[in-house]
């Protein structure tokens, strides 16, 4: 039988995984130019986010800590039971990561040199941009179901 245990790592990793999904969030739109265009960058202090490999950086930096997290998460579930108040609690958000990862991983492998025809690049991209965008979305509707779930009445 396995130990229950009840959150395991506390408040310290639900706000690295929630840090680490708003930077691979911000990293990732801000390398399209919509930080530029819609003067988010002239803002004080966030001159920066205009410089795509800086962006990059802090978007690959943000994907290590989230691989990080969800492959001790799931190393932790195969050793005991365990109830996590961060991460995806459904297939389908897993399914998401997975698809997430997949495509990440092969942009990646593309920015080496590697070479994909720009059709399957295309594919590639939007595949990687929806999931993201669903994934944003799902999340934030949970976050705000489970707020109003539980306020009491």
């Amino acid at each position: 039988m396995k130990a229950v245990l009840k959150n395991p790592g506390g408040k310290a990793l639900s706000w690295a995984y929630g840090l680490a999904v708003f930077l691979a969030l911000f990293s990732g739109f801000g390398q399209m130019p919509i930080l530029k265009r819609y003067y988010f960058s002239d803002l004080p202090l966030m001159g920066w986010s205009q410089d795509f490999y800086i962006l990059s950086d802090l978007h690959y930096l943000a994907a290590v800590v989230l691989l990080f997290l969800l492959a001790w998460r799931v190393s932790l579930a195969a050793k005991v039971r365990a109830t996590f108040k961060w991460g995806p609690k459904t297939k389908f958000g897993w399914f998401l990561l997975l698809v997430l990862t997949i495509s990440g991983a092969c942009k990646a492998i593309v920015n080496t040199g590697a070479y994909i025809p720009p059709n399957i690049l295309v594919i590639l991209d939007f595949c990687h941009l929806g999931s993201a965008m669903v994934f944003m979305i799902s999340g934030l509707a949970a976050l705000i179901m489970g707020r109003k779930a539980a306020q009491p009445t």
